[in-house]
């Protein structure tokens, strides 16, 4: 979607029961967002958790050792000045008491002194190529000589490399502080999950748009370890909601206690003054005891019913998560 992001709120705390994220009257509102945000002009609404990277490991084993032998291998990586792709093919003769350990400390030696290499070479009997911190993902090994083995992906001992996101530090990059001032809150080192909420700017015209249609969006950063974050984006949370056609209002009743039976998912209210016909639960709505959350499939009481668990959660405070139909 070609949209452009004209509001940006970062989110370092969540308010309990989900309210940083509501619906009424046919309106959106997102907490440091300027609004309105119409229900009618809802486009979608994407969360993109972050991710930690990881850095990739290869193995390669010289499996045939030979005396006055060549070998060969190709390291293809990015370079860390350029950022250009650099395939870089590395031989070397073995002498006349050839051994792994020889052969290995051979390449070790080339990969390390290799100016702008973001790949460190380690082992003795094995060329362990590990890639640097800030370019996890970002080299290849390679080799038509049957006397290697390479070992890579996750097998042999080997690591499949990941590119990591949603640290403060890489959204701060993507969000420039000038442009979007909140980005300063960020916390260069924490994980946020980042909510983009996209929409026709009905209210507005399309004034905050370069495109005739109006089309716009607006980003809000959680940190994903702030208290209450499942309020927002868990399983019932009113952002996931959101996202998925429903308007949510969550209810944390004081003093009346939830349980859930084991087999049979069979959910008990107890003590205080909450009822689901006083909460006005539905079958389709949640329930979350602490972490533990399940769907309410059926209402027989006020005070008894039947949810998605079915393993024992004893009785705690709990949220109701109500999920309603949007509407527009």
């Amino acid at each position: 979607m070609n949209s452009k992001v004209i509001d940006l709120a970062v989110l370092d705390t969540v308010t309990a029961n989900g309210t940083d994220c509501s619906v009424s009257g046919g309106i959106v509102t997102l907490k440091d967002i300027d609004g309105p945000i119409l229900t009618s002009g809802l486009i979608s609404v994407e969360t993109k958790t972050a991710v930690t990277a990881v850095a990739k490991v290869d193995i390669v084993t010289p499996s045939t050792v030979s005396n006055n032998a060549v070998y060969s291998l190709t390291l293809t990586y990015t370079d860390s000045k350029t950022g250009l792709s650099v395939a870089k093919p590395m031989t070397y003769t073995s002498d006349a008491s050839a051994s792994a350990t020889e052969i290995c400390n051979a390449f070790r030696s080339y990969i390390n002194s290799t100016p702008n290499c973001p790949v460190t070479a380690s082992g003795t009997t094995t060329l362990i190529l590990t890639a640097d911190s800030g370019y996890p993902n970002s080299f290849v090994t390679s080799t038509s000589d049957s006397k290697f083995t390479i070992a890579t992906g996750g097998s042999g001992g080997s690591t499949a490399g990941v590119v990591g996101y949603g640290l403060g530090s890489q959204l701060a990059a993507k969000y420039p502080e000038a442009e979007y001032p909140a980005i300063a809150n960020l916390v260069a080192a924490s994980a946020y999950t980042e909510v983009i909420v996209t929409y026709q700017d009905l209210a507005g015209q399309g004034e905050n748009s370069t495109m005739s249609n109006g089309i716009v969006s607006a980003v809000m950063l959680v940190k994903e370890s702030a208290t209450n974050f499942a309020d927002l984006l868990g399983t019932y949370g009113t952002v996931t909601g959101l996202r998925a056609g429903y308007a949510v209002t969550i209810t944390a009743p004081a003093t009346t206690t939830c349980e859930v039976t084991v087999t049979t998912g069979a959910l008990t209210l107890a003590g205080g003054s909450a009822t689901f016909a006083s909460l006005g639960a539905q079958s389709g709505d949640y329930i979350a005891i602490g972490s533990d959350v399940t769907k309410i499939t059926g209402i027989t009481g006020a005070a008894a019913g039947f949810g998605t668990k079915v393993t024992a959660t004893a009785a705690a405070t709990f949220k109701l998560a109500a999920w309603r139909n949007l509407g527009f």
